[in-house]
């Protein structure tokens, strides 16, 4: 992976990042999935999902508010 793409936000839950990830898309911000979970037994390891550095801050912000949204 390029160095210039930094973890956003980690989690057991691949689904939830990917409902994140298409919350960015729709923003026109690039993000990936990086699943690094067993694939054996479920319940070892995390995903994390990856923005470009120079889209962190909008993306952390968007990430922010749709978190609060959720609560």
């Amino acid at each position: 992976m390029e160095k210039d793409w930094v973890p956003l936000y980690r989690s057991s839950s691949p689904t939830e990042l990917e409902i994140i990830r298409s919350m960015l898309d729709s923003h026109e911000i690039a993000a990936v999935v990086l699943n690094q979970r067993d694939s054996s037994y479920l319940a070892f390891g995390e995903a994390t999902l990856l923005v470009r550095n120079v889209d962190y801050v909008r993306a952390r912000g968007l990430l922010d508010k749709h978190m609060s949204d959720e609560s």
